[in-house]
């Protein structure tokens, strides 16, 4: 009996551990599935046109995203966050800034697409309306 009983515990430890990997393996390609690589102009102006704006890119630079996520910026995050973009997971980094002009967004004002972007991986995107009192929106 003492036998059987430690076969049983055996058997029960080796099938949690098992489901714990699984598991663990499960939530690793979640992830990589649910990062947006932009490695290039052609990939990252076809990645605003799938959520369904044409667009003409007017710069790139180099921004540093701040430490703490303060006015503007925090609400800028929680359009991020909305997206399910790690854009927190960058604080304090530097990270290429693309910015478009959207040609196709209804309205009395220029609208301007961003993206962040860090080693290839989209950081964060929204849709800018650059007035005083202008709008943050996310890029769906």
């Amino acid at each position: 009996m003492k036998t059987l009983k430690k076969i049983v515990v055996f058997i029960l430890l080796v099938a949690v551990c098992g489901v714990i990997f699984l598991f663990c393996m499960k939530k690793d390609e979640l992830s990589d599935k649910e990062k947006v690589i932009l490695s290039n102009a052609t990939e990252r102006e076809s990645y605003l046109n799938i959520k369904g704006w044409d667009v003409t890119q007017i710069s790139s630079d180099e921004v540093q995203i701040p430490g703490d996520f303060e006015g503007v910026y925090k609400v800028y995050a929680q359009v991020q966050q909305k997206q399910s973009l790690p854009l927190a997971e960058y604080k304090g980094r530097s990270v290429e800034r693309f910015l478009y002009r959207v040609n196709n967004y209804n309205g009395d004002s220029e609208i301007y697409a961003e993206l962040l972007i860090s080693e290839n991986n989209l950081v964060a995107a929204a849709l800018i309306q650059q007035i005083p009192d202008g709008f943050i929106k996310p890029i769906y």
